[in-house]
């Protein structure tokens, strides 16, 4: 039979893995949500593809 320091120690371990995913995904959904917020290039400007390029 395990011992309570050793269960508590292993419900730690685990806790703290998830706590750090978590901070991870949340990092990367902030870093998501702000590329998104940047205005798309206009129409015409370098690297963009009008469609109407006649070359």
């Amino acid at each position: 039979m395990t011992s309570l320091r050793a269960r508590l120690g292993a419900a730690a371990d685990a806790f703290g893995a998830t706590a750090s995913t978590m901070a991870v995904v949340l990092i990367a959904t902030v870093a998501i949500a702000r590329a998104g917020d940047r205005d798309p290039p206009r129409r015409g400007e370098a690297g963009v593809e009008t469609g109407t390029d006649r070359h």
